[in-house]
């Protein structure tokens, strides 16, 4: 029987695989030969395995003691997971013929086969079985950019998070539904729901991360897709009900969790499905999460129009056979004993109407149940086909231009000898599985820490913006630009924000990939002059001759008085464009300094910054947008003459009643500009501009990280 024969009596197929060729080769190249050892091998190690098997029968016919090689294993690794682990067990034998300690199993079979180097033994027979990654042959054969639409079904519909502020508002006043009623919530729970979502995916990204490396992206996104989905119908409850702690639960919590658990894993797929294009892969996967918000915008606005129910009104002209009071803050509406009106209880007056508080729908609840079995469909199917490559895979152009490297460089030396020793190919093979940082080593270097505080310092002013986009641009424009800033344009403005979220993912990423990441990380700092432009920009809407003239949508185009609103808008798109950015450039700077081996569960635990900044940046927001706010009621107040404010509200303007009121929200910015003098000038412009000043100095400190970051040798 020819050699060739005997190898496939032994277990050993004539058309050998990467795992089978590899053993031999591990075994070869411990052997004293009589005969020359071909060279040939490392190059085989790159051919088709029926060159495989063509070759080694050749070098087997050279050696008079063919190797005896057992392979039993439940499946076949990949080239690249076996050259790992043969380094490993070269280094462990080395350690034993040492008289080192024998640790594990592995040590055991590295002393075995540097002791008797003719028979070496394989058995991973234990190890679970991943059906969800490919082999070597099959990853090599997998179209790979099949692999972006399935990723897009998962990423769209976690972006709808970026569409929080067309929430937010409608949430403020759920009861009263024209306006905040007295019983309504503040923006400052609300928007907790927004930092609940920040500790889920912290939760998902910082903890779990190993559990979504052990079971793949695959199950990790779908279960990510049953948590993100299901927190909408749960909110959906909550605003049926109006119980406030469901849709921190429900949106923010368990949809923090699916979010994290259906962006980080498709992310680090496409990371190793493009190790060659790892900025321009990432950029693209991040970008289609980013876009999420783009669409959800407008779905959100038409079912809630689709859905929502006006509350009951009463003329207040009719006011006659009504008595109005205020206790505690809140108007109330006692009926003459004769009428035959409904039992009219809490009221709000908003125009020339009175509205029933509670007998009316903002459309959220509805819009939240639609929306929840949309992004658990697409999130499922799009996870149940994703697929990986074995680990530490390349494309085969990539493979064959890293091992071609070496050799061009050994034989520009001119010593005429192009034989390398078997340590010297086990330390170019190697070379191409593990040059990485661990998770737990990246976390002992000042390194992480660094980039961990530049991402949770640039993304705090695009949370700023994202999280409250429509409210903002309301607060700021709406009474200045009434016919131009309708409901239709902030809700095209929180669109706008997601084409800049997307398109700065995607641009930026694919810059970083020209000039580097740490160098287009600087270019987002240019959030930081951004964010001081804007109170300027406020500020010229307090000058009389800005919002005069006729503004309607014709000539609004061309009327000059519109600069704050054309500057404001191309400001806070630059801001979110380069918030994308850096959360785009994360993933391939964590792996320029870090490696890839482990790059998902560092990334994972970098996006805990994130977390970090979109925990405290809404509460300081709404905190410093309540400062504001207080101190802009009580400047009103002075102005307006106190028999007009008692005539108003039923109350004198005492502070103890005046705070009561405003607690209540019974007194507003927009009702006492109702009757204060002519020529008073509108503040709520001006809430923002503190809250844009404490960011710029949350900006500087994310640009001295930055500087400070190298990469770990």
């Amino acid at each position: 029987m020819d050699v060739v024969g005997k190898m496939a009596s032994r277990g050993l197929p004539l058309r050998m695989g990467s795992r089978e060729f590899l053993v031999a080769f591990r075994s070869i190249s411990h052997q004293t030969c009589r005969g020359p050892r071909p060279e040939v091998l490392k190059q085989a190690f790159l051919q088709d395995s029926l060159a495989h098997a063509e070759v080694l029968k050749q070098a087997l016919a050279t050696t008079p003691h063919p190797q005896h090689i057992a392979i039993r294993s439940s499946r076949r690794r990949s080239r690249d997971e076996l050259l790992f682990m043969l380094s490993r067990r070269r280094a462990l034998s080395s350690q034993a013929g040492k008289g080192g300690p024998q640790k594990d199993a592995a040590t055991s079979t590295a002393a075995t086969a540097a002791t008797n180097p003719n028979e070496m033994i394989v058995d991973d027979r234990d190890e679970p079985k991943k059906d969800f990654r490919l082999t070597t042959e099959e990853a090599d054969k997998y179209n790979r950019w099949s692999v972006f639409p399935k990723v897009f079904l998962v990423q769209i519909p976690t972006g709808a998070v970026y569409a929080w502020s067309m929430w937010a508002p409608d949430l403020c006043k759920s009861l009263g539904v024209v306006s905040a009623a007295a019983l309504d919530w503040s923006l400052a729970s609300v928007g907790m729901t927004f930092s609940s979502l920040a500790v889920g995916f912290g939760i998902s990204v910082g903890l779990l991360g190993p559990t979504m490396e052990k079971y793949g992206a695959r199950k990790s996104s779908f279960v990510g897709g049953l948590l993100f989905g299901g927190g909408h119908l749960v909110s959906a409850l909550g605003c049926y009900y109006h119980f406030l702690p469901a849709i921190w639960l429900g949106w923010g919590f368990a949809g923090g969790l699916g979010w994290g658990l259906g962006y980080i894993p498709p992310i680090g797929l496409l990371v190793k499905w493009f190790p060659d294009r790892k900025g321009t892969a990432t950029g693209a996967g991040i970008a289609a999460f980013a876009s999420g918000g783009l669409f959800a915008a407008p779905m959100i606005e038409g079912l809630k129009t689709a859905f929502a129910k006006p509350p009951v009104s009463l003329p207040v002209g009719d006011l006659s056979i009504l008595n109005t009071k205020v206790e505690e803050g809140r108007q109330w509406i006692q009926l003459a004993a004769d009428t035959g009106l409904p039992n009219w209880h809490e009221v709000i007056q908003e125009g020339d109407f009175l509205y029933q508080v509670g007998t009316g729908e903002t459309g959220c609840a509805g819009a939240f149940a639609s929306l929840g079995l949309l992004y658990t469909l697409s999130m499922t199917l799009g996870s149940s086909t994703l697929k990986e490559p074995p680990v530490g895979w390349l494309p085969p152009a990539m493979r064959i231009a890293a091992q071609e490297a070496p050799t061009s460089v050994a034989n520009s030396a001119g010593d005429g000898n192009t034989t390398k020793t078997s340590e010297q190919e086990a330390s170019s093979s190697t070379a191409l599985v593990d040059t990485s940082v661990s998770a737990q080593d990246a976390m002992k270097t000042s390194q992480f820490y660094l980039l961990w505080l530049t991402l949770a310092c640039n993304a705090s002013a695009g949370v700023c913006v994202i999280s409250s986009a429509k409210l903002m641009m309301g607060d700021i424009f709406a009474a200045k630009f009434p016919a131009v800033v309708t409901t239709g344009f902030t809700t095209g403005f929180v669109g706008a924000l997601s084409v800049a979220n997307a398109g700065g993912r995607l641009v930026w990423a694919s810059c970083s990939d020209i000039i580097g990441r740490k160098s287009t990380m600087f270019v987002t700092s240019l959030s930081l002059p951004a964010c001081l432009l804007v109170p300027q920009i406020t500020g010229m809407l307090g000058q009389p001759e800005v919002g005069n003239g006729a503004l309607n949508l014709a000539a609004g185009a061309t009327d000059p008085s519109l600069l704050p609103l054309y500057v404001f808008y191309g400001t806070t798109f630059a801001i979110v464009s380069w918030y994308g950015g850096v959360l785009a450039l994360v993933p391939s700077y964590a792996a320029d300094v870090f490696g890839t081996r482990e790059v998902n569960v560092i990334y994972g635990r970098l996006m805990t910054g994130w977390s970090v900044s979109a925990i405290g940046t809404p509460g300081l927001l709404a905190y410093l947008r309540s400062v504001d706010e207080r101190k802009a009621i009580e400047n009103l107040v002075k102005q307006i003459p106190p028999e007009k404010f008692q005539e108003r509200f039923a109350v004198n303007a005492s502070p103890e009643a005046l705070d009561t009121l405003i607690q209540a929200k019974a007194v507003t910015i927009k009702r006492l500009l109702e009757i204060a003098p002519e020529g008073v000038i509108d503040p709520t412009p001006f809430l923002y501009d503190t809250t844009f000043y404490s960011i710029s100095g949350i900006l500087a400190v994310a640009a001295v990280s930055n500087a400070l970051i190298r990469k770990v040798k």
